[in-house]
């Protein structure tokens, strides 16, 4: 059975059967008809619904979402102990469609209607292992969380995509950290490639970790640090969160707000430079500038 309705609390996720979870919650339906003597009338079903595959939608089932609804509805009937007779309506629901403002992300982002309520990093791993046959995992706990498992960062290049100025600091502070004492670890942190955007504009930034030893070069005059973005530009930094409350990827807050193609833009030109960096095994600009309402890219170049 399809049909639509609002929510009428918060969906709640609780455990059954060991592992399973179960997100439940309630949608009315508001049926408005006339009568033959032209009077308008409101009747109100309600349908109690379980839905089995995805807890993290929860996040976004909150009350008065209107959602439409296909899965399986059954009625029930049963008598108190009192005797009152009580009936009601519940769905084992097969899909979820959100409608309305709920559908944040898949505008800009381009992500599916399908992923919502999916962490992002699921989502864009899950794509990579589709297309690719990789068997990549997300992880989706907060940078930073699991320092003391150091295992958990055993990586060559950090890659951030963050709202905030006050977020950029804490991931360079907790870069240094993880630095700290692996300098003969195969697996130590080497670069760290920031992007970021704002309305119309975009900055991809790239950054080692530490000095990094370079080949000697009759050719080219080698670089063997390259400062983090907080370093380069902290005064700026500082002051963005105060005045900058642009939405990195909320539909809902409008595109006036925020360029359609800024994020597609910045993404790939910070794949374009890690492209040139492992097929060439060396750089000439270490990011760029970008502004899409010039449509001028301005390089930033090794110094």
């Amino acid at each position: 059975m399809l049909f639509s309705g609002r929510l009428t609390a918060d969906a709640e996720v609780r455990n059954v059967k060991g592992d399973k979870k179960v997100t439940g919650f309630t949608v009315a339906i508001n049926d408005r008809f006339k009568t033959k003597d032209g009077e308008k009338r409101e009747i109100t079903t309600y349908v109690e619904c379980s839905y089995w595959v995805n807890p993290g939608l929860a996040e976004y089932l909150k009350k008065g979402v209107i959602v439409e609804i296909f899965g399986r509805v059954e009625a029930r009937a049963w008598k108190k102990q009192d005797g009152e007779a009580m009936a009601n309506l519940t769905c084992n629901v097969g899909t979820i469609k959100l409608l309305g403002k709920a559908t944040n992300n898949i505008g800009r982002q381009l992500f599916a209607e399908s992923e919502i309520g999916l962490h992002k990093s699921v989502a864009l791993i899950n794509r990579l292992n589709r297309f690719f046959g990789t068997n990549w995992k997300a992880e989706t706990h907060r940078f930073g969380n699991d320092l003391y498992n150091i295992d958990k960062y055993r990586a060559n290049l950090f890659i951030s995509c963050v709202d905030t100025a006050k977020s950029r600091f804490e991931i360079s502070e907790l870069l240094d950290e993880i630095n700290i004492g692996r300098s003969y670890d195969r697996e130590r942190p080497l670069y760290w490639m920031d992007l970021g955007n704002s309305k119309d504009t975009g900055q991809v930034i790239l950054s080692t970790i530490g000095d990094i030893e370079q080949p000697e070069s009759d050719r080219f005059k080698t670089v063997s640090n390259l400062p983090f973005i907080t370093e380069m530009f902290r005064d700026h930094l500082e002051q963005a969160d105060q005045f900058d409350n642009t939405p990195s990827c909320s539909l809902a807050d409008a595109l006036t707000k925020q360029d359609l193609f800024i994020n597609s833009t910045v993404s790939t030109l910070g794949a374009s430079l890690l492209w040139q960096l492992f097929r060439e095994g060396m750089l000439f600009n270490r990011g760029m500038f970008v502004n899409l309402k010039t449509f001028i890219t301005q390089p930033l170049k090794l110094i």
